[in-house]
């Protein structure tokens, strides 16, 4: 049995202690930034950081607060959804913040294998290493992409060697799969993606990608050297699509409405009025 003999003294630890709470949420190291991620929450960058390897290991969400951070690649455990987003970014005025990754030996820029990725604003560049994506796969067990929804922003996804710029790594190791495409969905903002076989879509591998998955775009500018999605779906149902060739084979169907497609483009799939 707990007696409360003053409650003016309980008020003022009752705001300490939310104060406190919320002072967690600032984040201006890479200790902090570590223990946060991986410990999951809402984290607001207050300063610069660069760093190495980062995962996010629960739910989290990071406010670049128009601050840069650099990494080595991130990795998304699975089941989990790591969200960006800038809150001093603007369209007209999209300010400094950025979150940059180069991923280590054969990683992804930041791996959403069986986890999912929400960009809701701000600039995100992720470059992979050889055979991985710049948001997605990596090479070997974790090559598949999962989910990635692109709200807004400005995106930019370099795939490493025989990679997707967003979608699956590549594994030329003996019966090994290249990664599939995962889910894709943009519904605004620029995206900029260059893969090394395809901007958006599958890896390479000693078989070809693995099938399934599929790419949404509803609205937004997007830039990229190819879509390709293999036993699946495409839809671009608005926005600008600049692209050398969006393909779906094997059962793949295509549907595009209310869009603009530039670019020396080839078709080729099954077009769908769904």
């Amino acid at each position: 049995i707990i007696l409360i003999t003053n409650w003016s003294n309980i008020t003022s630890m009752s705001v300490l202690a939310s104060d406190d709470i919320n002072a967690k949420n600032d984040v201006s190291d890479v200790v902090t930034l570590m223990e946060m991620l991986n410990n999951g929450g809402n984290i607001v960058l207050c300063d610069d950081i660069t760093t190495g390897e980062l995962t996010v290991g629960e739910d989290a969400t990071i406010d670049l607060n128009g601050y840069k951070l650099t990494a080595e690649g991130i990795v998304i455990s699975e089941g989990k959804t790591f969200t960006i987003r800038d809150s001093k970014y603007t369209d007209e005025e999209p300010g400094n913040g950025k979150l940059i990754t180069k991923a280590a030996e054969y990683k992804a820029g930041i791996q959403t294998t069986d986890a999912t990725l929400i960009i809701e604003s701000g600039a995100v560049e992720a470059t992979g290493d050889d055979y991985g994506a710049g948001i997605g796969g990596s090479r070997g067990d974790n090559n598949c992409a999962g989910k990635l929804i692109i709200k807004g922003g400005d995106v930019t996804a370099t795939g490493g060697r025989s990679a997707a710029g967003i979608g699956g790594g590549a594994d030329f190791r003996t019966e090994k799969r290249g990664g599939k495409v995962g889910v894709v969905t943009i519904s605004g903002g620029t995206v900029i993606a260059t893969g090394g076989i395809v901007g958006i879509g599958g890896g390479d591998g000693y078989w070809p990608c693995d099938f399934g998955g599929s790419v949404t775009i509803n609205d937004g500018m997007i830039t990229t050297n190819g879509i390709v999605v293999i036993a699946g779906k495409l839809k671009v149902n608005g926005g600008t699509v600049e692209t050398l060739g969006l393909s779906c084979i094997n059962a793949s169907t295509i549907l595009l409405k209310n869009c603009t497609v530039l670019g020396n483009n080839s078709f080729a799939g099954t077009y769908d009025e769904d």
